[in-house]
């Protein structure tokens, strides 16, 4: 049994951008709706990897769909909500940076516990256990391939480690990245 996860591709965004809050919010909008930068190497590698017999889940989001049309070509994809990046608040700051370090300010914050208006760590570790249940009841008839966003791979690929699930994950998913985890039916 295998449960595959794959990062998105790189999102056609400009992460070096400064802005205020309220740039930073309609950044963060256009990242949500962003396609990726298509790498047809690396999505040929990811569909070498992940190849075989396995069903295909990916993320409602954008640059998750893009990435598992350019890898899975024409096989099915089960698009869901559930798998959706780890929603970050808006954390009000009177500060003006490049919207990757709103990101990292956003993510610390928000593990910390401050923030408003977006799913609440706990919110969001109890939808990643959902994906996780779901993701090993589907690995029960065949291996799965999960094309969905970095925190969220590595929330789930922890889960599945504490599970009993073997593999390597690396601390930091990069884009195309792919976290195999596998334990015997």
């Amino acid at each position: 049994m295998k449960i595959y996860l794959v990062r998105h591709g790189e999102p056609l965004v400009d992460r070096s951008q400064k802005a205020n809050l309220l740039g930073y919010a309609k950044w963060r909008r256009s990242y949500h709706h962003a396609a990726i930068k298509l790498d047809a190497e690396k999505a040929a590698a990811v569909a070498r990897r992940v190849d075989g017999k396995t069903k295909y889940f990916s993320s409602d989001l954008k640059r998750a769909v893009h990435t598992a049309a350019a890898v899975a070509q024409e096989a099915d994809v089960v698009r869901e909500k559930l798998f959706r990046e780890m929603e970050l608040p808006l954390v009000v700051l009177p500060i003006r940076a490049r919207c990757s370090s709103w990101l990292i300010v956003s993510r610390l914050l928000w593990l910390c516990g401050f923030g408003s208006r977006g799913e609440s760590f706990r919110q969001a570790r109890a939808r990643m256990r959902r994906a996780v249940e779901r993701s090993v009841e589907e690995a029960q008839s065949q291996d799965v391939v999960l094309f969905g966003h970095g925190l969220m791979n590595y929330f789930i690929a922890t889960e599945l480690k504490k599970a009993g699930w073997r593999g390597s994950i690396p601390s930091r998913i990069k884009y195309w990245d792919v976290v195999v985890l596998e334990r015997n039916a």
